[in-house]
């Protein structure tokens, strides 16, 4: 299915519809061939082709963003956009592994185990184990 609408109604009650005029629509760009409207069916196409079709519409969209791609500014500041998100993926996954292995280590597995399940330094799984104790004994 190439588009889906979504409105604000209550989780509880689905009958109940929140009325207030919010509409929002998202497409499936991998199923553009299914669009009806030729307008976009086009812009479709482009997004999961990187093709423009016949349309103008499409190829003024495929030089502007030939022209964003040769800016060197909007390459620098899209980088650093990049790293900042892989950054906080990082940070998260890291937070993730941490918990993961303070509850490994609060269902007495050993230090080695909560290592090799969580892929953390077994001396960061350690000194989690040592904060622990520590937790524990007050």
């Amino acid at each position: 299915m190439p588009r889906y609408t979504f409105r604000n109604i209550c989780v509880e009650e689905n009958s109940v519809n929140l009325d207030d005029k919010c509409v929002k629509v998202v497409y499936n760009a991998k199923a553009y061939e299914n669009v009806k409207d030729e307008k976009v069916r086009a812009l479709l196409r482009f997004i999961q082709t990187n093709e423009p079709g016949e349309d103008d519409f499409s190829k003024r969209l495929s030089e502007f963003v030939a022209r964003v791609k040769e800016n060197e500014k909007f390459r620098k500041e899209f980088a650093e956009m990049n790293l900042h998100d892989f950054d906080i993926m990082t940070e998260a996954a890291e937070e993730k592994a941490i918990e993961n292995a303070r509850n490994a280590l609060a269902m007495n597995l050993t230090a080695e185990q909560a290592a090799q399940i969580t892929g953390l330094p077994l001396e960061q799984v350690l000194e989690l184990q040592k904060e622990l104790v520590a937790q524990t004994a007050n």
